[in-house]
């Protein structure tokens, strides 16, 4: 990772420079940055507005989705 500053308007912001950026902690974005680590990537940002947040914690475990998908008659069970 590269670290530098811009400067807008009067004010300093630090301006950092990766491989690889990932937007999120949920259970998506974490497999996401693991996978790569695993694979060899060592430059990897996560950038997240709440830790362990995401659609995994906003709309329950797998289980229940699924669960909710199976009682529905009209449609097909399909995430």
């Amino acid at each position: 990772m590269k670290e530098t500053s811009i400067v807008l308007d009067g004010a300093r912001f630090p301006l950092y420079a990766v491989n690889t950026l990932v937007v999120g902690s949920g259970a998506a974005a974490l497999n996401a940055a693991v996978s790569l680590h695993d694979r060899g990537q060592r430059d990897i940002l996560i950038i997240t507005e709440a830790w362990g947040g995401g659609a995994s914690a906003n709309a329950g475990s797998d289980k229940q989705t699924y669960y909710t998908l199976s009682l529905s008659d009209e449609v097909p069970d399909s995430a």
